[in-house]
């Protein structure tokens, strides 16, 4: 493989790989906050809707798998770019995509506690996130798999 593309492949990876730590970070933060703002009995639970938690409570979940839909569709569409080189930025692109997407269950579960004051939520959907984006940690061969130069995959 051209010494050009493997810097590439390095650089991008390396990108991601902070990226996904940081979000992974994020939602320990969450977890951290709502502990701490729990502890100190700064969260007044509110009256809210009986429907409301199971509503929000089911759409965080279904971003996880969303996530996945749309990530994987990003990625079909950067196979077809030419020259193939030129697919690292798409699959780049759609992997931060799917990191946000992911890491919005984990603040749907910070909402959920702030307004509950239970520390079920944001512990259950952060973990559930966390494993989301960790479960597709971008690795070196697949990028170099994107990039070799074979028929795009439709």
């Amino acid at each position: 493989m051209d010494p050009k593309i493997q810097i590439l492949i390095e650089q991008r990876l390396k990108t991601l790989q902070l990226i996904i730590m940081a979000a992974v970070m994020s939602l320990v933060a969450y977890v951290g906050i709502a502990f701490m703002l729990i502890s100190q009995e700064a969260i007044e639970p509110m009256s809210i809707p009986s429907t409301l938690l199971p509503i929000l409570g089911g759409f965080a979940v279904s971003i996880l798998f969303t996530a996945s839909l749309i990530v994987k569709a990003m990625i079909g569409k950067a196979r077809r770019i030419m020259p193939p080189a030129d697919r690292l930025g798409p699959y780049q692109a759609a992997m931060i995509v799917g990191v946000a997407l992911r890491e919005s269950a984990g603040v749907i579960g910070l909402v959920l506690t702030l307004l509950t004051g239970s520390l079920l939520w944001v512990c259950l959907l952060s973990a559930l996130a966390a494993f989301a984006i960790l479960s597709n940690f971008p690795t070196r061969s697949a990028l170099e798999n994107l990039v070799q130069d074979a028929p795009p995959i439709v």
